[in-house]
């Protein structure tokens, strides 16, 4: 088996450079064995990217340092951006930050729990969204506008999923603008995620599957300029104990982005191609 990375850019009629900063990968790493589901999840493990994913980038989880700059419990948060405000760009933006499965007893009444803080700009919004094991999103809640500065508690009940496994969906969209200008905010920041059954809290059984977590996988040979040094932000933040990271594969390394498509990445590491051209 191989896995590749592939970058694409569209061609587009009136060939004016429809760019941006380009796709950065960090930490490939391929994790069989159990998930497990924390309860509560804080945030504050270092090991957390081994369970939980991310889709469409823009999920950090750290120490923020913008928005509410503080976490409820503890000091790290999941948030769309740590250190200031969401990206936007021409086709907007979709990113979901996705729990490990979890299985729900066959009684009772669980419901989730979490904390949460959020700024969001114009038609952008986030959304709580539940799905079964290999069965599709089902938004339950939406959230848009301001949390007035504050975090609060957010809850649903999960009485539709009794004695199923499901996975929790934390999805953040920003609006396609037709003008092409970007409308951003600080965008949704989480804290203390927690499946609850009645009055007090359970242990729900680890999924029995296996999961490919992303780890570590550079493209072109280098220290980036942008965005942040290796393993500050996104998929993961703690750097692994198997080989020291100090470089970053990207679609490209400077500001923009390149300037034709066609790019791939293959796995592992020791083959490199890259089409058209190097």
């Amino acid at each position: 088996m191989q896995v590749g990375f592939l970058f694409h850019m569209q061609v587009y009629k009136d060939f004016k450079p429809y760019v941006a900063e380009g796709w950065y990968v960090d930490d490939v790493e391929i994790v069989a064995g159990p998930l497990l589901w924390r309860n509560s999840e804080s945030f504050e493990a270092t090991d957390f990217w081994d369970h939980w994913s991310s889709d469409n980038g823009t999920w950090e989880v750290g120490v923020p340092t913008y928005g509410p700059t503080n976490a409820v419990q503890g000091v790290k948060v999941a948030g769309t951006i740590l250190a200031g405000d969401y990206c936007d760009a021409y086709f907007g933006r979709d990113s979901r930050l996705v729990s490990p499965l979890v299985w729900l007893p066959a009684s009772g009444t669980p419901t989730l729990g979490f904390q949460h803080w959020h700024n969001f700009n114009l038609d952008d919004y986030g959304a709580l969204e539940v799905r079964p094991a290999g069965g599709a999103w089902e938004e339950l809640q939406r959230f848009t506008g301001t949390s007035n500065a504050k975090w609060y508690s957010g809850t649903q009940v999960l009485t539709n999923y009794l004695g199923r496994e499901i996975q929790l969906g934390f999805r953040f969209h920003s609006q396609y603008n037709k003008n092409g200008k970007a409308y951003v905010a600080p965008g949704w920041y989480l804290d203390q995620v927690e499946v609850r059954s009645g009055s007090s809290g359970f242990t729900p059984r680890r999924s029995s599957g296996t999961v490919c977590t992303s780890r570590k996988a550079p493209w072109p040979h280098s220290r980036p300029s942008t965005p942040q040094q290796a393993g500050s932000t996104g998929w993961r933040q703690e750097p692994p104990t198997v080989r020291p990271l100090t470089r970053t594969w990207a679609s490209f390394l400077g500001a923009g982005r390149m300037p034709r498509s066609g790019l791939l990445l293959d796995h592992p590491d020791t083959r490199q191609s890259v089409q058209p051209g190097d």
